[in-house]
């Protein structure tokens, strides 16, 4: 007899993105102002799939939250990068992200045998509520 393999198996065919989480996570993103977390869920749903880079179209962006301002975006994206979501690639408009954050596929696939899940690069490591 021995144990006996499953005949099928049930997968989920959506596709995601995947939110890492931890306490520090947790109290970056809720630290996070309004406009600066807006974007961070929008580049969630914008990730394709094994991508660790992101465009960030600005006018699509602006108009799916109402937002006028091209400073007010330009904030969003400098706190941001400032603490190590995103950073910048050479072509304008597209970042890298970080994928100890959140990332689409599968991280070991990704990045095995590589040390990048990290804050290293970030200029300001969040010591809010410290």
């Amino acid at each position: 007899d021995g144990d006996k393999f499953p005949t099928e198996i049930v997968m989920d065919a959506g596709v995601c993105t995947k939110i890492y989480i931890s306490a520090e996570n947790r109290i970056i993103v809720n630290n996070l102002s309004d406009k600066a977390r807006a974007l961070f869920l929008w580049i969630a749903f914008e990730l394709e799939t094994g991508k660790d880079f992101v465009w960030i179209n600005r006018t699509r962006y602006m108009s799916e939250l109402n937002i006028s301002s091209t400073t007010t975006v330009s904030n969003a994206i400098n706190e941001l990068v400032r603490y190590g979501f995103i950073s910048h690639t050479p072509v304008k408009g597209v970042f890298w992200i970080n994928p100890g954050f959140l990332f689409n596929g599968s991280r070991i696939k990704k990045y095995i045998k590589k040390d990048i899940l990290s804050f290293k690069n970030a200029k300001e490591v969040p010591q809010w509520n410290k």
